[in-house]
């Protein structure tokens, strides 16, 4: 099992990519500003369980650090 990254989470493409990595048995690291994607989207992913959500934008220096 691994843990994938996935940038824009809260995305349409995203939510949906962080379901198919869970559905393949990985963790993921969910990352999201929020600027157009929506927490609800990965409702039902963090209840999994194997979501560690995190509200950031990528863009700002050392905001992942």
């Amino acid at each position: 099992m691994s843990c994938i990254l996935v940038t824009g989470a809260a995305g349409f493409i995203g939510s949906h990519t962080v379901d198919r990595l869970l559905e393949g048995g990985h963790e993921v690291v969910a990352v999201d500003s929020l600027r157009t994607g929506r927490r609800a989207n990965l409702a039902a992913a963090e209840a999994s369980g194997r979501v560690v959500w995190h509200e950031v934008d990528i863009t700002s220096a050392g905001a992942l650090a």
